[in-house]
């Protein structure tokens, strides 16, 4: 019995011997993929479609997968996350297969629409959710990659403000940044919008002034979740500037709400000694605003003047529309009521008109009640492990907040191809919480996984 013990440690010790190298690739991987987020231009204009031409981070995606296949996840709240993340997709694979793909209400010929295209495209973006989650989740976080990771990120979140602010001030055009991709707007699609941009200050992101915003903002959360906000009130107070100040250049009203209201969440839970003089701070800058009449320099007209648009946005032209695309979308459902129960399928609402420019409209638009309740199930198990871990998770939960603000007016937690890696870099930054809050000792680790590999790879018995 006692030689079978020691065969069994001399075995797994092997296969983790092994399995260190591609434990530091994935790492490399890792970090690999958060410097991507800071340019999300596609590298060549080659695929079946514009939304899916390959950038930095999707070939990322591609050299973490090999690596993550069939590695188990040994912490129990990742476990749980993960699972979440399968059952949302299944649901939304369900939905295309069945109701998407298959005309069920109609003749139950193939279908043939955009929906399609914008399906599967979704799929695709929540497989690159699964691979990336799963790579952060498998990888140790030892205190030498906590602090890679922290100057990453730092580095990840000034690049997106310095494309920012170079696009806006036209120090650089969008033009000269895609001049490698095809220019004609049949082939480019929507990223012909970003070639021609009518907005300022899309930076080095996309075509999509709230996708702009949204990077900047998780870039934000994952620099201040990963040390800075440990590293004093002045760098603290930097990050959160740079932020507000760098997604008011994108234009986006949403965006810029949601900046603002992260940037007093953390304040508020940091410098609780402070609040007082916060808002002695605040009061003084909006009576200064009443009663002063302040010019605002030329270069930020256009995006103050966007700003002021807001007290305008009830109307039926205010928010760009939005409130007559979201009374077509109500239209569309009482259409046909069992619309509501089981949606017109994943990817199918530009077949009815238009995204619905709101994250619960848009959920119920195309997979119903049912999908509305499965999300909620995913954002419960998301939630719990950031409300649990009050050093990291505190941060990623203020963040989340603020955007969930943004799904008022957009889509922000749903694969539409206006939004990129935003929910695989989110649920990244979600895997670090979970990873960085309680590191398992190494000795720990390889206790757990060499008992998990002797009961999956028993060797042979020598006698």
């Amino acid at each position: 019995m006692l030689n079978f013990r020691r065969n069994v440690l001399a075995h797994s010790c092997k296969r983790l011997g092994a399995t260190s190298g591609s434990e530091r690739l994935l790492f490399a991987g890792i970090c690999g993929y958060i410097l991507s987020q800071a340019y999300m231009i596609p590298l060549i204009g080659i695929g079946p479609s514009w939304a899916v031409w390959p950038s930095a981070a999707d070939i990322m995606v591609l050299l973490l997968a090999p690596l993550v296949v069939l590695q188990p996840i040994f912490d129990r709240t990742a476990q749980q996350v993960w699972v979440a993340l399968v059952g949302w997709t299944l649901a939304c694979c369900t939905s295309f297969i069945t109701i998407t793909a298959l005309n069920v209400s109609g003749t139950g010929a193939i279908g043939f629409g955009k929906g399609i295209g914008f399906g599967e495209f979704g799929i695709y973006r929540l497989l690159q959710i699964l691979v990336v989650f799963r790579a952060v989740t498998l990888c140790r976080m030892s205190p030498w990659r906590l602090k890679v990771l922290r100057y990453v990120t730092l580095a990840t979140f000034f690049m997106i403000c310095a494309g920012v602010w170079a696009t806006y001030f036209n120090l650089i055009s969008p033009m000269n940044l895609s001049s490698h991709l095809p220019h004609t707007q049949v082939v480019a699609g929507a990223w012909y919008s970003y070639m021609y941009p009518v907005d300022r200050g899309l930076g080095t992101i996309g075509y999509n002034h709230g996708y702009v915003a949204l990077q900047l903002i998780l870039s934000a959360m994952v620099a201040l979740s990963l040390g800075v906000r440990s590293s004093g009130l002045a760098l603290r107070l930097f990050v959160l500037i740079s932020c507000t100040g760098s997604v008011l250049l994108t234009g986006s009203r949403a965006g810029l709400f949601a900046a603002v209201l992260f940037s007093i969440l953390e304040l508020l839970s940091t410098q609780r000694r402070s609040i007082p003089t916060l808002c002695a701070i605040t009061g003084v800058v909006i009576l200064s605003l009443l009663l002063f009449d302040f010019s605002v320099p030329p270069d930020m007209k256009a995006a103050v003047d966007r700003m002021q648009t807001v007290s305008t946005s009830f109307e039926s032209d205010g928010l760009s529309g939005r409130r007559t695309i979201w009374e077509d979308r109500i239209a569309f459902l009482w259409a046909e009521p069992v619309r509501w129960v089981v949606g017109s399928g994943f990817g199918s609402a530009v077949d009815g008109g238009n995204n619905a420019h709101m994250l619960p409209l848009q959920v119920v638009t195309e997979m119903g009640l049912t999908g509305m309740l499965a999300l909620c199930w995913l954002g419960f198990r998301v939630s719990r492990p950031l409300l649990v871990r009050q050093s990291t998770g505190s941060v990623i939960m203020h963040g989340s907040i603020a955007l969930l603000t943004t799904c008022l007016t957009q889509e922000t937690f749903y694969p539409v191809p206006a939004f990129g890696h935003f929910l695989s870099f989110f649920f990244v930054i979600v895997a670090l919480t979970i990873s960085c809050s309680h590191p398992l000792k190494a000795d720990q680790v390889g206790l757990h996984r060499a008992r998990h590999v002797s009961r999956r790879n028993p060797p042979p018995i020598l006698v």
